[in-house]
């Protein structure tokens, strides 16, 4: 699984777009998926079972949205790291970008 990310703040809201390059896998991709970096892949879980008012896939399904960034940090980042950073989070997204 390959990332690319980018980060892109609306001021005028408190919605944060993080833009990623991660497909959801098909059944060929599984063996792929498995190979991912640990981070890609708590990643992708970790919006995948987000709760879609906090954090969730755009419509094209290759990027996701964080759409209350506090509580994205504050509830949903240390229950797969070990950390509530967001800036970490996103300078180690954009580690894979």
């Amino acid at each position: 699984m390959n990332a690319t990310s980018t980060i892109q703040a609306d001021t005028t809201t408190s919605t944060t777009e993080v833009t990623i390059n991660m497909t959801k896998p098909t059944i060929t991709k599984r063996k792929d998926a498995e190979n991912a970096p640990i981070f890609l892949r708590k990643t992708y879980h970790m919006i995948d079972t987000c709760d879609p008012n906090i954090a969730s896939w755009a419509e094209d399904g290759t990027t996701f949205v964080v759409k209350d960034p506090e509580t994205f940090a504050s509830k949903i980042i240390p229950q797969f790291f070990k950390h509530n950073n967001f800036s970490s989070f996103v300078r180690q997204l954009n580690f894979y970008g």
